[in-house]
Parts: C-alpha cells; sequence; structure tokens
C-alpha cells in the first residue's frame, strides 16, 4: 500500500513530464511545489523541502519532510514500475509525519 500511495503522488509530480523515446524519465532534480490530496491543493507545510532526484540508471530518491527516501524505477511500454522503496524514519515535528504518509 505505501509503495502504491507513493507512486499515486510520484506521478502527481512527474505529470507535466513527457517520456521521451528512449522510454526513460527527466533526469534531475525536482522540488514539489503545490499537491492535491484527497482534493485538497496547497503548497507543502512551511519549512519542509519536498524532493524528488531522478538519476538516469533507474534510481530515485529525495526528501519526503524530515525523512529521506529512495528506490529504483523502470519504465517499459509506457508504464512506470518503482520499487525497493526506502526510508529513513526520524521523529519529526507534530504536522510533518501526517504530510508524509499521504506522500509517500
Amino acid at each position: 500500500m505505501l509503495k502504491t500511495k507513493f507512486l499515486l503522488i510520484f506521478l502527481l509530480i512527474a505529470s507535466f513530464a513527457v517520456l521521451s523515446p528512449a522510454q526513460s524519465l527527466p533526469e534531475g532534480k525536482w522540488r514539489l511545489v503545490t499537491y492535491s490530496f484527497a482534493g485538497n491543493v496547497a503548497p507543502p507545510l512551511p519549512g519542509m523541502d519536498i524532493t524528488l532526484n531522478i538519476h538516469a540508471e533507474g534510481k530515485l530518491g529525495g526528501k519526503s519532510g524530515c525523512n529521506t527516501y529512495g528506490g529504483e524505477y523502470a519504465v517499459k511500454d509506457d508504464k512506470l514500475k518503482i520499487s525497493d522503496i526506502i526510508s529513513t524514519m526520524m521523529a519529526c515535528d507534530d504536522s510533518s509525519p501526517q504530510f508524509e504518509h499521504s506522500f509517500l
């Protein structure tokens, strides 16, 4: 279930990016500037830097608030597969755990 939620949010972040003919994601560093969870469109919580770093060799990772995450991705036949997701589990302030749970 955690992987499914992460995939949905990841697709939201990368929705403006078009896959190239080589079937890869746009390599680089991305920053979340707005989101929509359950129809609530808003910027990230103040002081939270939410990032997604996409690497050409099929790796991805970033910050989900106060924690970091990483994993692997593959694109085949216009389908994105994200696997082997890991995340730190640091204690955060009162508002960020709920946001991070929804994000991941």
